[in-house]
């Protein structure tokens, strides 16, 4: 599982509703993953966070994966108002445990993605952290 954050390079920010992160069919918040995999699944967890699903894979295939969708969604942009707007995503992903409590595999994630944005954005962070999840 994958938490991720949105960054906008202009005054739009990436969770309107116009932006290809927050809904469009073509863009990451349209329900899946455009990563090549047609079975993980992409929501909007609130404001410009999405949890990006990803079953059957190991931690290196989890960073694979991540560093693939944060790469496609770095190259990708759009234009409002004349403007080309990019859009840059801090990721967290983690390895759900067998029985794990959802929340807590989410909370773990969302550490993650804090991680990422503190060490400076537009970066994915895979594993744990020590400490209390």
């Amino acid at each position: 599982m994958i938490c991720i954050d949105g960054s906008s390079t202009a005054s739009t920010t990436a969770s309107t509703s116009s932006t290809p992160i927050a809904g469009s069919p073509t863009g990451i918040g349209g329900g899946r993953a455009d990563h090549g995999r047609s079975f993980d699944i992409v929501g909007r967890w609130g404001g410009d966070e999405f949890v990006v699903l990803i079953v059957n894979v190991d931690e290196e295939q989890l960073h694979t994966i991540s560093e693939k969708l944060r790469r496609l969604i770095e190259n990708s942009g759009f234009t409002e108002g004349g403007e080309t707007i990019r859009v840059t995503v801090s990721g967290g992903g983690v390895l759900a445990a067998a029985g794990e409590n959802p929340e807590a595999v989410i909370r773990r994630a969302d550490r993650l993605m804090l991680a990422s944005k503190t060490a400076g954005r537009n970066r994915v962070t895979i594993g744990d952290l020590p400490g209390p999840g």
